[in-house]
């Protein structure tokens, strides 16, 4: 199932697209929720890009850019996520996680800072953290 266009159908409208910056932004993306999480990088076009797969409760360490714009779906039902109880998330270098949840769940415990790969214990569970090959 192909990832949704972020922007209007039919363009001719405005289209949400990643700012082109060299300000590095790395993030750890959470999924927190039970479903396998399908990430899309929204390149500078405005065109879905999707990364591979998150299995429940497992994270990635990525390599993003200040302005680079990510949604996250339902790898199964294309159904939309939340991260960081929001619809998109907006890499910034100040903003290192990224929980992603079904709506209407909160997440159950974070990361602590400065901690790396390899099983993270975040309170009432823990997250496997992998480190991504690609960057964006």
């Amino acid at each position: 199932m192909a990832p949704p266009r972020p922007g209007p159908e039919g363009g001719g409208g405005p289209c949400l697209r990643s700012v082109n910056t060299r300000e590095l932004s790395q993030v750890v993306f959470n999924n927190r929720s039970p479903r396998s999480v399908l990430p899309v990088w929204v390149d500078f076009e405005g065109k879905p890009c999707s990364y591979p797969v998150l299995q429940p409760r497992t994270g990635r360490f990525m390599h993003s850019y200040r302005g680079h714009l990510w949604l996250f779906r339902d790898a199964g039902t294309n159904d939309r996520l939340l991260v960081n109880k929001q619809e998109l998330f907006v890499a910034a270098p100040n903003v290192n996680m990224a929980d992603i949840t079904l709506p209407g769940e909160v997440p159950a415990g974070r990361a602590q800072p400065g901690q790396t790969g390899g099983l993270q214990e975040t309170g009432h569970r823990s997250i496997l953290i992998r480190r991504a090959g690609r960057s964006s």
